[in-house]
């Protein structure tokens, strides 16, 4: 990376990479800098230059105004029993879902009937084998939640402790403005922090985000914003809320798809109070704790919402004035 600002005391920082790359990643939160020397190879001699960043984002040349976001989850571990045919042809599909020929799924009636019929199914069986979203509603449009190719290496090396932060999923929706701007005005439509902290009221285990990215209609890169959204440690916990489908007449709706359509149109979920309580009623179902921690992370969650909706000042005042009253 090639700098253009002064590194004397830096508190921001412009660079280019290379047009390989196709961006330029630029920062205004330089928290630290150090140097030091490279000896030997090619770069014998050359100064290297290390930041320690906060936050940054990086800005890709020639695309178009972005169309999509997305957060690449970390630790989202759940059951994926739902096909999503609204994202056959997304451009952000892990798995785009093959196309079935109608020769085959068009089944004429004749003495073959039985036979074909048998191929049409399992040729829809096997176009959508790994066609598993979760959706949801995020505005006017809708999202879905998808798991990445190796999802089940991922998953075991969690729950066996092998690893203890793993992308393991990625999570897809439309934009709601222009969003060309800044991380603040991104976070003010998308809410990630509330986003993460449904997702992890439903699985059971704190489920984090390391960026944020904006692509355009065809899928291609815009801008990413790096910042780590809470990258907690892999705990396992209880899951609460199952991915069965509801008998509703609401489409593809499970539980955490219902979750997250509903929850997030509530402006309490912004409220401190109510993520930092739902963060404490998650810890306190880990396995790897004792009772005492249990109670503990209950009753400071609990401890919290009172404060917040004055509950705990009521109750007191109500008892002050019983015990005034007392003969």
């Amino acid at each position: 990376m090639d700098v253009v600002s002064k590194l004397r005391h830096p508190k921001s920082l412009h660079g280019a990479r290379g047009k390989d790359r196709g961006g330029t990643l630029s920062t205004q939160d330089v928290s630290g800098h150090g140097s030091s020397f490279v000896f030997g190879g090619s770069g014998d001699g050359v100064e290297r230059l290390t930041f320690d960043v906060f936050l940054s984002k990086f800005d890709a040349e020639g695309c178009r105004d972005p169309r999509y976001w997305v957060l690449p989850l970390t630790n989202f571990v759940a059951d994926w029993r739902r096909w999503g045919t609204d994202f056959d042809r997304h451009p952000l599909r892990v798995f785009p879902t093959p196309e079935v020929p109608d020769e085959i799924t068009h089944v004429p009636f004749g003495p073959d009937y039985d036979t074909l019929l048998d191929r049409a199914r399992m040729a829809l069986l096997a176009a959508n084998s790994r066609n598993r979203l979760i959706t949801f509603e995020f505005g006017n449009a809708l999202g879905f939640i998808e798991r990445l190719p190796d999802y089940e290496d991922r998953t075991e090396d969690l729950l066996a402790g092998k690893e203890h932060t793993r992308p393991t999923a990625v999570m897809v929706g439309e934009v709601k403005v222009d969003s060309r701007e800044a991380l603040d005005e991104v976070a003010r439509w998308l809410r990630p922090d509330d986003l993460l902290t449904l997702l992890t009221l439903a699985t059971g285990t704190e489920v984090g985000a390391p960026w944020i990215e904006l692509r355009d209609d065809q899928g291609r890169l815009v801008r990413r914003f790096h910042r780590q959204l809470r990258q907690a440690r892999f705990s396992r916990g209880h899951r609460i809320i199952d991915e069965l489908p509801f008998e509703d007449g609401e489409g593809s709706d499970t539980g955490t798809s219902r979750l997250i359509s509903r929850a997030f149109k509530s402006e309490e979920l912004s409220q401190p109070a109510l993520r930092v309580a739902i963060l404490h009623l998650v810890r306190s179902k880990y396995r790897d704790q004792s009772l005492d921690e249990s109670l503990a992370h209950l009753c400071r969650g609990l401890d919290g919402l009172c404060e917040h909706y004055g509950v705990a000042s009521k109750i007191s005042r109500r008892a002050w004035i019983r015990i005034r009253l007392r003969p």
